[in-house]
């Protein structure tokens, strides 16, 4: 049996999972399993799966119906506990692709977690930023820095690690159904609640894929997407002050930055976008019964010390006038260029 199961949940993403599942196959460790995880696609996704199980007896396909990314893992889990003797799990999304010798470095050692960092491109393959970690060991529970660990957001995602499956499967660790954003973070924290030893390593064979416009394939625009932050960060927080109470302030200082960075994020993409102008308006107004945008709203020069438009847009009393404010804002600063340049070429037709 293998090693490793290698959990894909797939949707909708017919342009991307070639080069997704394509990098799997070609890993210089083949000890492995792909389980393709196809949750209700619409699109050739599940196709696609089918044609490569049909020529790699090393690739499992799922169908089941749309229930989102965390009922996929579950599912890809599910089946790892009922057909297989794998040792080991990780995780990708079906529009990432892994370098080719990403599984062997997950297999550097036993540690009850590895982590690697990641690089982030856009789909024409350009780097937009990467994430690489030093390389630490911690051998033991009493050693391990969480508060290291959430402040450099090594703990929020599944991909870039390597779990081990009998910690998942004996505690019957799953990814949350009832919540659309930050539930990896989630699955991560009830993990390492069990976890004993972690390894993090300089390596970087993750291509995290991101789209360039700040918009990915699995975060769109959502009324409660403020709410999950809060709540999904709020129980990162819980849980590990119930796994090393000494390091909780610490942690909890951390991660409720990342609750502002995320918040902001999200109050930023609403204000410039440029479509479904009242449909923002509606987001903006739920967003700001929440605390921690309150505060953003009440101290913008903070929180966007390097957007004069974003400052003073924030100053309005309401979400009407705050997306306005900035439309005209930008409206007013293009028409002054294009007068720029019509005085500097007057005689251009």
């Amino acid at each position: 049996m293998p090693k490793i199961s290698v959990i894909v949940p797939v949707y909708n993403v017919e342009k991307y999972l070639h080069q997704c599942v394509k990098s799997v196959l070609a890993q210089t460790f083949t000890d492995f399993e792909l389980i393709l995880v196809d949750d209700g696609s619409p699109d050739s996704s599940g196709a696609i799966c089918d044609e490569y199980a049909s020529k790699d007896a090393r690739v499992r396909v799922i169908h089941k119906e749309n229930g989102g990314v965390s009922s996929a893992r579950n599912a890809g889990l599910d089946w790892v506990y009922e057909n297989s003797n794998s040792e080991y799990i990780a995780f990708i999304d079906s529009d990432d692709w892994i370098e080719k010798d990403y599984l062997q470095q997950l297999m550097y050692n036993d540690t009850d977690l590895m982590i690697f960092g990641f690089v982030c491109k856009n789909y024409d393959g350009k780097i937009l930023y990467e994430i690489q970690f030093k390389n630490v060991e911690y051998k033991n529970k009493s050693e391990i820095d969480y508060a290291f660990l959430y402040e450099n957001r090594m703990l929020y995602s599944p991909y870039g690690k390597r779990f081990k499956r009998k910690i998942i499967q004996n505690n019957n660790l799953r990814f949350p159904e009832n919540i659309t954003w930050g539930e990896d973070g989630m699955f991560v924290a009830d993990y390492l609640f069990f976890v004993e030893d972690i390894s993090v390593s300089d390596y970087i064979g993750y291509n995290y894929i991101h789209d360039g416009n700040n918009v990915s394939l699995s975060t769109k625009l959502r009324i409660n997407i403020i709410d999950d932050v809060v709540v999904s960060r709020t129980y990162i927080i819980e849980k590990l002050a119930s796994i090393h109470h000494s390091a909780y302030g610490s942690v909890k200082q951390s991660i409720e930055k990342d609750i502002l960075f995320n918040c902001k994020y999200f109050i930023e993409q609403v204000i410039k976008c440029n479509t479904n102008f009242f449909y923002n308006i509606k987001l903006l107004n739920h967003f700001l019964k929440n605390n921690y945008v309150k505060e953003i709203k009440a101290n913008p020069k903070r929180y966007f010390e390097n957007n004069k438009k974003l400052q003073l847009s924030m100053s309005a009393r309401t979400s009407f006038g705050v997306i306005f404010l900035y439309k005209a804002i930008t409206l007013v600063a293009k028409i002054k260029y294009a007068l720029s340049n019509v005085k500097r070429n007057p005689h251009d037709t």
